[in-house]
């Protein structure tokens, strides 16, 4: 089945470009377009005034952050638009955790293929409602790594669900370039 929506969710400038790069490798030979997804979570601590109210001028810093945060990933993801012969686009959300997440889904469901970067020690649990709820197929691509490399080995994590099932049936036009291919379950 032809990939024809790739989407990139990127959650960090310093891991945006490997992203990137998988997402234009695998368009190019595809001929898919990449919608990069950019999340901002804007929760207040907290940090509350004597009315009980949430301090106005914490609110303004935590989305002064996200702003400044959303702006260098978007730098990456200009830079990287600018370098491929691929159709782009750049969709950004941000809000509390439910409103900013519900729009990323969206996103998510409606792509062929997800790629986002592994998430680093500290943050096991980053992708989890893309995982759990997106319902698409999701390469992740090692935090470690600097620049995409073409991957020949693929685990797929397998817990008998319908979901799971779905999302390796979307993606055997990927799996049919591996070499090697496991099954991961934990009993």
């Amino acid at each position: 089945m032809p990939i024809k929506t790739i989407a990139a969710v990127l959650t960090q400038a310093e891991t945006s470009r490997p992203v990137l790069e998988a997402a234009e490798a695998i368009a190019s030979e595809q001929g898919s377009h990449i919608v990069a997804l950019h999340g901002e979570v804007i929760d207040p601590p907290p940090v509350l005034s004597p009315l009980d109210l949430p301090d106005s001028s914490v609110i303004a810093g935590l989305y002064d952050a996200a702003a400044e945060k959303s702006a260098r990933i978007k730098a990456v993801f200009d830079d990287c638009a600018a370098r491929t012969s691929a159709s782009c686009e750049w969709r950004s959300f941000k809000g509390s955790s439910g409103a900013a997440t519900a729009g990323l889904i969206d996103s998510v469901r409606a792509a062929d293929l997800v790629i986002a970067s592994q998430p680093q020690q500290g943050n096991v649990g980053e992708h989890d409602s893309i995982l759990f709820e997106g319902g698409r197929p999701i390469l992740f691509i090692p935090w470690i790594d600097k620049h995409f490399k073409q991957f020949k080995r693929v685990i797929i994590a397998w817990d008998g669900s319908r979901g799971v099932a779905r999302a390796t049936f979307d993606s055997l036009g990927l799996l049919h370039a591996a070499t090697e291919i496991e099954l991961f379950t934990v009993d």
